[in-house]
């Protein structure tokens, strides 16, 4: 069984599972912090509504990631690269707005939480706009 160990756009699935793991797994760590203080009823609605919204970009991204990785061969739809990048923008607006009233707002806590996140966004939409052009098949006339 020959398996490879490279996506046909030449990225290592190893670096890249690891790049959005890092990059997602905080938010989704989050998401599922939220969802579950939502349900325990420890949460203000409206203010939980908002955070679920801005944390579904973790959960997103890493299916998205990992649809990728397992099928190399198949890129995503453009419903998702325009899903995507607005998930990480709404993130961004969310966690900036709120920035003074969450529990740390310091520097470090927006990298992680918003940053890395779009910065990963970006990347999956340039590999999937790649992919889609490699899939293409070629008109010869």
């Amino acid at each position: 069984m020959n398996m490879p160990t490279r996506s046909p756009l030449g990225l290592s699935r190893w670096i890249l599972g690891a790049e959005m793991l890092i990059a997602f797994g905080p938010l989704t760590w989050l998401f599922g912090v939220v969802v579950m203080l939502d349900l325990r009823g420890r949460a203000p609605g409206e203010f939980s509504a908002l955070l679920i919204s801005a944390t579904l970009l973790g959960p997103a991204g890493l299916l998205l990631a990992a649809r990728i990785i397992a099928l190399p061969r198949v890129a995503p739809g453009r419903a998702a690269r325009w899903a995507l990048p607005g998930l990480a923008a709404w993130t961004l607006l969310v966690y900036g707005a709120h920035l003074g009233r969450l529990p740390s707002p310091d520097w470090r806590a927006l990298m992680l939480i918003a940053v890395l996140p779009a910065i990963a966004v970006a990347h999956l939409c340039v590999l999937g706009a790649r992919g889609e052009r490699s899939l293409r098949p070629e008109i010869r006339g």
